[in-house]
């Protein structure tokens, strides 16, 4: 039989083993919410319907659309390519904003070498978007996390870049709700974003979260880049080279005739070198 002393240890160890996995346990929920807590929004990318992003030049809607095409694959429509089609799940779309351009001065005449204005914003019409630009963008908004938030008076957000942002992203859940980012200025590291997440009115104080700089590069791409990769076309098989005209055999070059060598005239004699005569 265990001694009762012995009986009291067991117990004291099995106490502090049992504290030790409760705490851990507490500990590591404690983590999660404090990581939850920190995240740009708390929902999934799977709950995301729509995103509009609204810059100075362009306002650019990518939507969700989990059905396949409507329509129907044509017969040379390569195995590949439908494939592709549908993987696809998003749709872009980008229209510009058109800025007002200030009326020239009455006083100010133009002058004749006055360089052309900026061409104007590209626009692109309904399409398959790219999966990968998607996906990326909708990763930094739902797993980023904020650094730090401070709070600052409404009068001193110019000096952040938010009293006229230089993009606004607007996020429409499968529920209906929407939620806004606000996208200021770079911090003075240029590590971080100034934003403003979900702002409500204009209260006397604001709470400005920095968020990763690497929103940026997601929400500033190229219209190009937020296109679908269009499939590669089937290179159309060449004609059998007994298709092609045996090519005619070049004629002979003929031998130019060669001059003929006009008869050198006999070199008469000189008179110095005329026979003297024979003396008697």
């Amino acid at each position: 039989m265990l001694k009762r002393s012995t009986w009291i240890w067991l117990a004291l160890a099995l106490a502090i083993a049992g504290g030790t996995v409760v705490y851990e346990a507490v500990s590591s929920r404690q983590e999660e919410q404090q990581t939850e807590a920190k995240r740009i929004f708390g929902f999934e990318e799977s709950q995301v319907k729509s995103v509009t992003i609204a810059t100075a030049d362009r306002k650019l809607t990518l939507t969700r659309s989990p059905e396949p095409p409507a329509a129907s694959p044509s017969p040379t429509t390569t195995p590949e390519a439908l494939e592709g089609q549908l993987k696809t799940r998003w749709q872009v779309e980008a229209t510009a904003i058109a800025n007002p351009q200030p009326s020239p001065s009455p006083q100010s005449s133009p002058s004749p070498q006055a360089t052309p204005s900026n061409p104007p914003p590209e626009t692109l019409e309904r399409q398959p978007a790219s999966d990968a630009a998607v996906a990326f963008l909708l990763n930094q908004l739902t797993t980023g996390q904020r650094d730090r938030e401070v709070t600052v008076a409404a009068a001193d957000l110019g000096q952040f870049g938010l009293d006229n942002p230089a993009a606004t992203v607007t996020l429409t859940l499968q529920d209906g709700k929407t939620h806004t980012l606000l996208v200021g200025n770079a911090s003075f590291d240029d590590r971080f974003l100034y934003s403003r997440i979900d702002p409500q009115g204009e209260p006397r104080d604001i709470a400005i979260a920095l968020i990763p700089k690497d929103l940026e590069f997601a929400i500033n791409r190229p219209l190009a880049e937020w296109k679908a990769e269009a499939p590669a076309a089937e290179s159309s098989p060449s004609p059998e080279a007994s298709l092609n005209p045996e090519p005619s055999p070049s004629p002979e070059a003929s031998p130019s005739p060669s001059p003929t060598a006009s008869p050198t005239p006999e070199a008469s004699p000189s008179p110095a070198t005329s026979p003297s005569p024979i003396a008697p």
